[in-house]
């Protein structure tokens, strides 16, 4: 796994959990035009709702993420993500991905939760045991920006 300076369809994302029995480094999002079709959607559908002082996240329950520990004598996030930043372009060999060690108590769906700013975070609940796994929060609009060229 390295870093891209230019855009992918794989992002690497900062992670991390509220639990005592699992542990969580990073998450990888694997991005593609329908995905960032859909982004584009639910901002316009947000978009409305900006003025409302009631209203503090949507969430949307669907995503292409997969959460992960970091492998054994690793620490993927220092070595990918420079001090201040919280997700990055990222270029996998084939298979590489699978070498990657997965939650071990498992998560059922994912949300995806975006706030009115555009500013966003995925959520996933484990299957068990009350289990939260998130993602550093990042802005989707610049995130989309980013993409922009990798869809085109």
């Amino acid at each position: 796994m390295k870093r891209s300076k230019k855009a992918t369809n794989h992002i690497f994302i900062k992670a991390y959990t509220r639990s005592n029995f699992s542990t969580v480094e990073f998450a990888i999002l694997k991005i593609s035009p329908k995905w960032f079709e859909l982004a584009n959607q639910r901002l316009e559908a947000i978009r409305d709702f900006k003025e409302g002082v009631c209203l503090n996240n949507h969430s949307f329950w669907h995503s292409p993420l997969n959460f992960y520990k970091n492998p054994v004598g690793k620490k993927l996030p220092d070595k990918i993500l420079p001090k201040y930043e919280d997700w990055a372009f990222i270029t996998l060999d084939p298979e590489e991905e699978n070498t990657f060690p997965l939650v071990e108590t498992g998560y059922g769906p994912h949300e995806f939760i975006i706030t009115k700013n555009g500013i966003a975070h995925f959520k996933a609940h484990g299957r068990y045991i009350g289990e939260v796994f998130l993602t550093e929060e990042f802005n989707l609009y610049k995130l989309i920006a980013k993409a922009l060229s990798f869809v085109e």
